[in-house]
């Protein structure tokens, strides 16, 4: 299983074309807090997608009771700044129904400030895994079933990141990121597509220095 996600991760040196008309995910919740404090929590249940979104890619939506359709090539980015450094507690957690075929992929990513570095808990048909900017799975488990209750928790005292999948820990580290500014959600439809990780950020970079 871990040949086949490196394998798969590989493949972003190549881009190609992004076509999906079903969703292949629905997001139900996002939340985060630092240091004990909300800062961003949205139900996805009042029909749209709210302001502190910024769609980065994709075409995402439309919203449907509680829950947001993503398609393949969807990436959106949080943008209220969570500004946490390494010695923060933070609490980051999101509910996720996937509906994948082999090779699709869903990704949870937790941005630093400058979007160089990131840390990511990536979700396929087989497996559940963690890995970085540089795509090398940092850790990998099993298959836990088509809808995800994700945690992410870290522990200022220590500066570990612990992530949990319905109440499974398959990560517990001390992350290379320089700490935690914003949170993405990623929906690929082939392995390729993953560059839009790293792509995603710049185009959002880009997009606010020509905001402001």
């Amino acid at each position: 299983m871990r040949r086949h996600v490196q394998a798969a991760l590989c493949a972003l040196l190549v881009i190609a074309p992004i076509v999906s008309a079903e969703s292949l995910a629905l997001i139900d919740f996002v939340y985060a807090d630092v240091n004990g404090d909300p800062v961003t929590g949205d139900h996805f249940d009042d029909g749209v997608l709210g302001a502190e979104w910024f769609v980065a890619s994709g075409t995402p939506g439309p919203e449907s009771g509680s829950e947001l359709g993503m398609n393949g090539g969807d990436l959106i980015v949080n943008t209220m700044s969570l500004g946490a450094s390494l010695e923060d507690d933070v609490t980051v957690a999101a509910l996720i129904t996937e509906d994948l075929a082999a090779d699709e992929f869903i990704f949870l990513v937790l941005y630093s400030e400058d979007r160089e570095d990131w840390f990511s808990v990536g979700l396929t048909s087989e497996a559940i895994f963690t890995t970085d900017e540089n795509l090398a799975p940092l850790s990998i488990d099993g298959y836990i079933g088509p809808v995800v209750g994700f945690k992410l928790t870290l522990d200022g005292a220590t500066s570990v990141l612990t992530v949990t999948a319905n109440d499974t820990v398959i990560y517990s580290d001390v992350p290379d990121i320089a700490g935690i500014n914003e949170i993405g959600i990623l929906v690929v439809p082939e392995p390729s597509a993953i560059a839009l990780l790293g792509f995603g950020a710049a185009f959002l970079g880009l997009t606010r220095r020509n905001r402001y």
